[in-house]
């Protein structure tokens, strides 16, 4: 926990990812008025901030004493900073109408998922993937910190799949689930 503390702070503090919304949530999250989402490895709270002001009070839960930081910075009275190791981290059953993973990736964590959701609830991942069939430039060495093609749709067959995408082009590989719990 340290180890990965450390080497996300020093990330946060001195090459800051850019503070941009992923480009999934403008078309696929509903309306957050009265809701409460979850957002995994949320970072800064771009993400955050997006579902806040959709009406979301959201958890957002990573790891980096400065990414907690940032948000409470934030003040939106909507965004709960939450400080947690993902190694060990599990959401509460049938807690969220909303659950939101952006370029992180636990398969350990799957399950737990969707089991987070209320019924009627929505899962959007969006992640990096790997294609052995393609040449994917990552941000990784790590293979493990790669979706494998079809993996989401796969992982999460037990939920209502209403969009899936697997996008490649020059910089990375992305892949794209949103998925609706019955």
């Amino acid at each position: 926990m340290d180890k990965d503390r450390t080497r996300w702070n020093d990330r946060y503090r001195n090459n800051p990812p850019p503070e941009r919304v992923c480009a999934l949530l403008p078309d696929h999250v509903p309306d957050g008025e009265g809701k409460t989402a979850l957002d995994l490895a949320g970072g800064t709270g771009a993400n955050a901030a997006f579902l806040a002001d959709k009406g979301y009070q959201v958890y957002s839960v990573d790891i980096a004493d400065a990414a907690i930081q940032r948000l409470q910075e934030r003040g939106h009275p909507r965004i709960h900073p939450v400080q947690a190791d993902l190694d060990t981290y599990r959401p509460p059953a049938e807690r969220f109408d909303l659950v939101l993973t952006v370029r992180f990736l636990d398969r350990r964590l799957f399950p737990y998922l969707a089991e987070a959701l209320v019924p009627g609830g929505v899962l959007l991942i969006h992640t990096l993937l790997d294609d052995p069939r393609r040449d994917c430039p990552q941000m990784t060495s790590n293979r493990d910190h790669l979706l494998r093609p079809n993996e989401l749709v796969r992982s999460f067959s037990n939920l209502r799949i209403v969009f899936y995408r697997e996008h490649f082009s020059d910089t990375e590989c992305l892949a794209s689930l949103v998925a609706y719990r019955d």
